[in-house]
């Protein structure tokens, strides 16, 4: 299991961010609100709890990571993390006030953590601005989100903003090395790190959950859908077979992400310049981006349609 970091230095890249944030640590100069924002999976929470817990933490280490064994690291009450889906009303959002405006129980802070921010109603933003404003001396308010376009100019303007960085593929390398090293796994596939890039469009969490997902018990081999599964999926669409079907099922039943799978076949055509499948590779790559919000169930029923421009009859 590829567990989260807990440390600055186990923080892939970001550096930074974490540089800026250590110095907040070691003057105790704090700004009273922080908000982190990136693509999804490069460490915008992680970087989010690892600060909460130091600015509470009692005793430091000397790289200003929490200690774990204080009073404050072993029962971080005083820390409320939250998803922002949860106030679409102001009622909720002016409940959540009164319990930040008493003071903390073990630490020096009460820190909002709030994750998903975006996703606050904008009533709820004007019931919190007020507060965001002038808050007591004791509250700290942390937002993470991946969409900061969506939040109100007033409330971005009132936040410290730290931008996490996209990863390439020597971070990704960097990233799953040790782990294959330590299980003593091999990689199978002489592309295998391109196309994690590729299907997980650069996100150590997306990529994290794959390989847990693709290395089963007491197996030394990354189970990753190769050249032979592309090659056969592409014959199955060419030739209008409705065992495509039962080829997805079987992909699904390994807990292949066969929305994925299909971007990555895509890739796979283009990356080896398969000229008379580019067309089937256009579509996929245009239905995914229209209809982001199907299963790849869904959207390989889209591609197997004869109508409005679409591939093929089922």
């Amino acid at each position: 299991m590829i567990s989260r970091p807990e440390k600055f230095e186990q923080v892939l890249k970001q550096t930074s961010i974490k540089k800026e944030l250590q110095g907040v640590l070691c003057t105790r100069k704090w700004f009273h609100a922080y908000l982190f924002n990136g693509f999804k999976g490069t460490g915008k929470t992680t970087l989010a709890r690892i600060f909460a817990k130091a600015v509470n933490c009692e005793n430091l280490t000397p790289q200003f990571d929490a200690c774990f064994e204080c009073k404050s690291c072993t029962n971080p009450i005083d820390i409320i993390e939250i998803d922002g889906g949860v106030f679409k009303t102001v009622c909720k959002i002016e409940s959540l006030i009164e319990k930040l405006k008493t003071g903390p129980l073990f630490s020096e802070k009460k820190i909002l953590l709030l994750d998903e921010a975006h996703k606050i109603s904008p009533d709820s933003f004007t019931a919190l601005l007020k507060f965001i404003e002038e808050p007591p001396k004791h509250i700290m308010v942390i937002f993470i989100t991946n969409q900061k376009n969506l939040l109100p100019k007033t409330i971005l303007s009132r936040f410290r903003i730290f931008e996490t960085e996209v990863f390439n593929k020597n971070d990704i390398e960097q990233l799953i090395q040790p782990y294959f090293a330590e299980k003593n796994i091999c990689i199978s596939h002489k592309d295998l790190i391109r196309y994690l890039m590729r299907f997980s469009e650069g996100s150590p969490r997306e990529i994290k959950i794959f390989i847990e997902n693709s290395v089963k018990l007491n197996e030394k081999e990354i189970n990753f859908e190769t050249e032979v599964n592309f090659n056969q999926c592409i014959k199955l669409f060419l030739n209008k077979e409705n065992s495509i079907y039962l080829f997805f099922q079987d992909l699904i039943s390994r807990d292949c992400n066969s929305k994925n799978f299909l971007l990555g076949l895509s890739f796979f055509i283009f990356d080896n310049m398969n000229f008379e499948y580019f067309e089937l590779a256009y579509k996929i790559e245009y239905i995914i981006s229209t209809y982001n919000y199907l299963s790849g169930y869904a959207i390989l029923s889209l591609l197997l349609k004869d109508n409005n421009g679409f591939l093929y009859q089922n």
